[in-house]
């Protein structure tokens, strides 16, 4: 047995010297000591030089060592760094280690003793850079502001042979959180909003910075409108010039088009892609040859692809390295039946409603027709990015659990060819939504490698971002989807707080409970505090929107205390908007007992007139109050004013008073009364534009489309001692109609009253 034994042991020693034979360690910096340089090609990229020294200064603060930076010509015969392509790097490696090798692509590996990180020169080195920092050395860019740099006075690394590249060429999580230059490229971050120099290798860069919504930019109807209507849309027979679209068919409109992309290319000649894009509404073209177009091939997307086609064929000899991109969006979702995509077209086809974000998007019906049109797509030629909605743009700041997708519709994206995705946050409002940080980092991952284990991803920035705190936080995190992994539970981009069905009373308590637990395990460190107080702000808006609906509507006291605990939250993070129309002091109105909404309305409508002009025309309403008399209204149909009370709140629901309930103008009416002259302030939702008239004078004006919000708009206003007349006015583009009214009344000394004063 003792025989057996030495040479089982023998056996074991002899496997522990071939493996160590086979995965030598290599050691970088012993105790704080080193011999390696790190050494970088003579005619090194921007980028290239950024990476070398960031892997400069991130050994140094792992090891205090601070290696120096040679040029290939001063570089040592051993113990090297290489970072880029160069003549020494050629004589180490076979030649097909840099073969069709693409901008971003990279590979990392061990030569004797030498370390080679060698990629694409635009951005694909410097990737590989922080992806050996990450992978090899532990470190970690979580957030903007929290950085991981263990602390290692030794550094070894094994044998390593890895190569990379994107799974998507475009690749952008539209966060303000995401736009910070450090931040986006130690995750690999390349697309629009990032801050992303050419120092650090650019980004896929869109012409003038023009990246959506260009067909008035490209035609601007203040410049050709006047004398040239027929180059806008043909609306119900009149030609357009707000809200509307351009006249693709109109051979002036393309030649004028190809001249304005000619001199942004001219002013931004390093620009990747051309966007031509449908204006952010409808009213697309009905003249003839348009219509006849769009109905030969099933879709009013037909006229755009034409469109934009033409434009890539005119310009594509001249520029063979762009793009011309254009949208699949709301109407010219679903793509033309016959026309194919030219090779040097983007389509990039948005994720709208119907739509469903608490499920992925292969299971659930309500995204069946998005996936259909999106292989449709695919199918028509071209490249395809899609933009993705990762956000409630009603409620940015709601518990919104979409994890469970984005975890599974990212992979699906790849395997359906997609190319690029830019995944829109709240960043046009500057920031602070909910999970944004986490939901920026956990997209970068995926858009740069789709097979990644979600979950890991999570839990290790939980514990970076929330040390301690973490456990009770990923509680929290893991209840709310566990919810809404019900089949019967959607939500999606446009959701309020009382339809998603997983804010209740019940789960808001234990999830504050959750961050209590949480607050309290890392109340001595006040970074962390910080970040574990941002994380619970989603519970505390959720709760306090209930609070405010109670309060608007039956009069019920707000928890003050938590409402001052918001504003700190808020203030402390400079978190503007709290929806992708209204700004956070909105929301607090709200909840300000000073605020009085009206519930009682004398209401008319709907009216009939174009979308475009809807509050300018000035309607029977605007020139007399008669409740007999009728008016003509949509379609013919006679209208009168009919009384309006809202028991259980105060949005005056526009769709639910009038049939037909169609696009059109509609009015509410009321009267204020003041015992005195009265400085205060009108508090207006609306859905969609709306003008307020006080006294027979206009004093608001604001044409918009949007989601109706208490309070977005605020208007002060001096009233009259006795009564006061107030008409609101509120257009209807599509979707949703209403208005929300309310009046500062902190001194209690108003009433309101729907008859006409004698």
């Amino acid at each position: 047995m003792k025989e057996i034994r030495n040479i089982a042991i023998l056996l074991l020693g002899c496997l522990l010297v071939f493996s160590c034979l086979q995965n030598p360690k290599i050691l970088l910096v012993r105790e704080g000591q080193s011999d390696y340089v790190i050494v970088i090609s003579d005619n090194a990229s921007p980028s290239e030089k950024y990476a070398a020294k960031e892997l400069q200064k991130t050994i140094e603060k792992t090891s205090d060592n601070k290696m120096p930076i040679v040029s290939v010509t001063n570089a040592p015969n051993t113990k090297r760094i290489f970072i880029g392509q160069s003549s020494l790097t050629d004589s180490l490696l076979s030649k097909t280690y840099t073969d069709n090798m693409s901008g971003e692509e990279f590979f990392i590996r061990t030569v004797g003793r030498d370390l080679l990180i060698v990629g694409g020169r635009k951005r694909g080195t410097m990737y590989g850079v922080f992806t050996f920092l990450e992978d090899y050395l532990g470190c970690r860019w979580y957030t903007a502001d929290v950085i991981k740099i263990p602390q290692k006075t030794t550094l070894s690394i094994p044998s390593i042979n890895v190569r990379q590249k994107p799974a998507f060429e475009y690749r952008m999580p539209f966060y303000t959180e995401a736009f910070d230059r450090t931040w986006a490229t130690h995750n690999k971050v390349n697309g629009y909003g990032a801050d992303l120099p050419p120092e650090v290798g650019g980004k896929v860069k869109y012409a003038k910075g023009y990246f959506g919504h260009t067909f008035y930019t490209l035609v601007p109807p203040e410049k050709y409108f006047k004398k040239h209507p027929e180059y806008f849309s043909l609306v119900r027979g009149k030609r357009v010039k707000d809200r509307g679209q351009l006249c693709l068919t109109n051979p002036d409109v393309l030649k004028i088009a190809i001249r304005e992309i000619e001199e942004w290319l001219c002013e931004d000649p390093d620009a990747n892609i051309i966007s031509i894009t449908q204006n952010d509404w409808e009213d697309w073209c009905e003249c003839d040859s348009c219509k006849a177009l769009d109905e030969r091939e099933g879709s009013h997307s037909a006229a755009v692809v034409a469109f934009v086609n033409a434009i890539a064929d005119s310009l594509g000899e001249k520029y063979p390295d762009k793009y011309f991109d254009t949208f699949a969006y709301t109407y010219t979702q679903k793509p033309p039946e016959s026309l194919k995509v030219g090779d040097n077209v983007i389509i990039r086809l948005c994720h709208m409603q119907p739509s469903c974000d608490s499920h992925p998007l292969q299971e659930c019906e309500r995204n069946a027709k998005y996936v259909k049109h999106l292989r449709e797509w695919r199918k028509k030629g071209g490249k395809l990015y899609v933009w993705h909605y990762v956000t409630d743009f009603s409620h940015y700041l709601m518990p919104f659990p979409n994890f469970n997708a984005i975890r599974k519709d990212i992979p699906f994206y790849y395997r359906e060819g997609v190319s690029g995705i830019f995944c829109q946050g709240d960043a046009a409002n500057g920031g602070g939504g909910e999970w944004a940080e986490l939901r920026s980092y956990v997209l970068a991952k995926l858009l740069w490698n789709p097979n990644i284990d979600v979950d890991a991803v999570i839990d290790d920035f939980m514990q970076g971002v929330y040390g301690k705190a973490a456990p009770p936080i990923r509680r929290y995190f893991d209840m709310l989807h566990k919810i809404v992994r019900n089949p019967e539970m959607h939500f999606n981009l446009f959701s309020e707080p009382d339809e998603v069905g997983y804010l209740t009373p019940k789960l808001l308590k234990k999830s504050h409970a959750y961050f209590a637990k949480a607050e309290k395990l890392v109340a001595g460190d006040s970074v962390k505090f910080a970040k574990v107080k941002l994380a619970h702000l989603p519970v505390y808006y959720a709760d306090l929107w209930f609070q405010a609906q109670r309060q608007i509507n039956n009069n019920q006291p707000v928890d003050q205390a938590m409402v001052d605990t918001f504003k700190q939250i808020v203030a402390e993070n400079g978190i503007e908007y709290h929806s992708e129309q209204a700004n956070v002091e909105a929301f607090l109105k709200t909840l300000s007992p000073e605020f009085r909404f009206v519930h009682d309305f004398n209401i008319i409508g709907p009216f009939d007139c174009p979308k475009a002009s809807g509050l300018e025309t000035v309607l029977p309403p605007e020139n007399e109050i008669n409740f007999s008399k009728e008016y003509r209204g949509v379609a013919g149909v006679k209208v009168v004013w009919q009384k309006w009370k809202e028991e259980n709140g105060a949005y005056v629901d526009f769709t639910k008073a009038f049939e037909p309930d169609s696009i059109g103008v509609a009015y509410g009416l009321c009267y204020i009364y003041a015992p005195r002259e009265f400085s205060t302030q009108l508090g207006i939702g609306s859905n969609d534009g709306v003008r307020v008239f006080l006294n027979d004078k206009l004093i608001h004006d604001n044409k918009v489309l949007r989601k109706a919000t208490p309070n977005t708009d605020m208007i002060d206003v001096t009233l009259r001692e006795g009564w006061n007349k107030v008409l609101i006015k509120v257009d209807q583009i599509g979707g949703n109609w209403g208005m929300y009214f309310s009046v500062a009344d902190a001194e209690k000394l108003l009433s309101f009253s729907t008859d006409k004063p004698s």
